[in-house]
């Protein structure tokens, strides 16, 4: 989470059925670091911040196994860019 607010965020494109997910999950996690939660308002491109691309991480909402795979590969996506950085 650090390291992303670090670096200023990651952009995502966050599509529009996983926004509620996002929040509920960075909710959670940003409540029980005792810190602030700054909820996403809708999908598209954007830049997220520590909690809210754990968050997206963490997803598991789905409409079908392609969006099911799709989200898991966003999600090595995010873990590749750090690798890289």
């Amino acid at each position: 989470v650090r390291i992303i607010d670090e670096l200023g965020g990651i952009e995502v494109d966050v599509p529009n059925y996983l926004v509620s997910e996002v929040n509920k999950y960075g909710g959670e996690i940003a409540k029980k670091q005792g810190e602030q939660f700054k909820p996403i308002s809708s999908g598209g491109l954007q830049t997220l911040n520590g909690y809210q691309a754990l968050g997206y991480s963490r997803t598991r909402k789905k409409d079908s196994d392609f969006k099911d795979f799709f989200t898991k590969k966003q999600f090595y996506l995010l873990t590749f860019y750090f690798i890289d950085v």
